[in-house]
């Protein structure tokens, strides 16, 4: 449904990005494979229709860190996991 990857059928078929690396975001790659990463359930969609949201003392401080998780994970692209991993030596 993210149209992330594309799908080939036959001999040799599999998966493939639809993308470079370097233009998926890690946040579109948690949205599709876990959903909404709201860390409550009031804010899970775009509206709030929790009746109590009026009075809420603590909805704003949950506003904040949903903004910062998403702006967060926006700011890492497949391609910096590929460059981070690639950067560690190993040894067996």
């Amino acid at each position: 449904k993210s149209q992330m990857v594309q799908s080939n059928r036959g001999f040799q078929g599999g998966y493939k990005l639809s993308k470079s690396p370097d233009q998926i975001c890690v946040y579109d790659v948690l949205v599709a494979t876990e959903g909404n990463l709201s860390c409550v359930a009031c804010l899970d969609s775009d509206v709030n229709t929790c009746p109590r949201k009026e009075d809420c003392a603590t909805l704003y401080i949950y506003e904040g860190l949903n903004q910062v998780i998403k702006t967060y994970l926006k700011g890492i692209t497949l391609q910096d996991i590929l460059s981070h991993e690639q950067s560690f030596d190993y040894i067996i």
